[in-house]
């Protein structure tokens, strides 16, 4: 396994408690910051290659009703200098 590491932008601010709770119930490897009306996700995730981190994590976040609206990856998991 490897270690990954992205953020993904919502479309829309995480500010409700439950919905929060919950995002860190279903992904243990996230955390969540929210500036003025947009919240991010930032991911270090463990997966056999950057495509299966990528899909769990979306999926993982579109199950909890979130719409993603771009994701950002770190350089060193493409491996760029």
């Amino acid at each position: 396994m490897q270690s990954f590491s992205f953020t993904f932008r919502l479309n829309g601010c995480l500010d409700d408690l439950d919905a929060i709770d919950a995002l860190y119930g279903r992904c243990g490897d996230a955390s969540v910051e929210s500036e003025a009306d947009t919240s991010f996700i930032h991911f270090d995730r463990n997966a056999t290659s950057l495509d299966h981190a990528l899909r769990g994590a979306i999926a993982d976040v579109q199950s909890l009703g979130h719409v993603i609206a771009l994701i950002e990856i770190e350089p060193a998991c493409v491996g760029a200098p």
